[in-house]
């Protein structure tokens, strides 16, 4: 897990354990990435019935639940930033890109982050082909 996805499951893992209403944050962390109940579920390793109880407060989530929930939502939510990054430097949308999300989620660990290693070296590679391009356009405005 890379330093970054790692940095944000500490600190949502923290919220969820540490805060009163840790299905509060659950339920409201999913929303937000606008994940249902029955997509996150099997992720956590429970039955969407279960997820709805802890959401409500009516049980707590395991250790194990949070360490998968926070570990998939920092995942979803780099892949976002990643996806909105792309999009800002390239101005061309990828409306596939959130799906990607929730399809590299169905990995294992080892095969995610190969995937995010593949895509920062893709991405460092088009941000460095577009800087030669705004370079190389300076150098050329600046001969003439």
């Amino acid at each position: 897990m890379s330093d970054g996805v790692r940095s944000v499951a500490v600190e949502l893992a923290g919220e969820v354990v540490v805060g009163d209403g840790a299905g509060d944050v659950i339920r409201s962390t999913r929303e937000h990435h606008g994940f249902t109940q029955s997509w996150l579920a099997p992720r956590l390793g429970v039955r969407r019935e279960s997820l709805s109880r802890i959401e409500s407060g009516q049980s707590n989530p395991t250790l194990g639940v949070v360490d998968r929930f926070a570990r998939v939502m920092a995942l979803a939510h780099h892949v976002r930033q990643a996806t909105a990054r792309s999009e800002k430097a390239t101005s061309t949308p990828d409306p596939g890109g959130f799906d990607a999300a929730g399809r590299a989620l169905d990995l294992t660990p080892e095969e995610t982050e190969a995937i995010a290693a593949e895509a920062v070296s893709q991405y460092r590679a088009k941000r460095e082909s577009l800087l030669e391009g705004v370079d190389a356009d300076a150098d050329g405005g600046s001969s003439r």
